[in-house]
């Protein structure tokens, strides 16, 4: 072995013998025993006592109850939400009606939890706008999009007394 070799082992070995000492050794005497745990119980407590009032500030009162539970109760429909429906009597009028839509939905690429939606020739991912328009892209599926149609101000703030609709876009290939 090398002298450094030699001086770590021996501080190594050094090191045990006084661990060991302390460790196993170095006990207090039965009357200071008695003097230090009158004092830790009584930091014990107090720290008890503080840890008490701590989660006291944290629980749930009854007006916290109500809401949770009237948050838990399923709900009839989304009251933010602006759905139109069309019926058609046969599929073509329907086919005539996906191919007016005035985006169209392109193409879906996944890469992991990215998506990438091609609406009108422009790539787009959640939350992204739509190149001149008032449209937010807020989800992205393989077979539609859902997109958010509402006007907003230069600040990004919504317009005052208007109402955010909802359209979907399906797929075409």
């Amino acid at each position: 072995m090398t002298g450094r070799e030699k001086f770590i082992v021996t501080c190594a070995a050094v090191m045990a013998v006084i661990g060991g000492y302390y460790g196993l050794l170095g006990k207090k005497s039965a009357p200071e025993n008695e003097k230090s745990n009158s004092t830790s119980n009584s930091s014990d407590a107090s720290r008890i006592n503080e840890l008490a009032e701590s989660v006291e500030k944290f629980m749930i009162t009854e007006a916290d109850l109500h809401v949770i539970s009237l948050a838990e109760q399923s709900w009839k429909s989304n009251p933010f939400l602006t759905v139109v429906t069309a019926e058609f009597e046969d599929d073509s009028a329907a086919t005539d009606a996906i191919t007016s839509l005035e985006y169209k939905y392109t193409g879906y690429l996944q890469i992991g939890d990215q998506r990438v939606a091609v609406i009108d020739g422009v790539d787009y991912q959640v939350g992204n706008k739509l190149e001149d328009k008032d449209v937010v892209v807020r989800e992205i599926h393989p077979d539609h999009v859902v997109l958010e149609e509402t006007k907003y101000l230069d600040t990004g703030e919504m317009y005052p007394n208007t109402t955010m609709s909802y359209v979907t876009v399906p797929l075409v290939e």
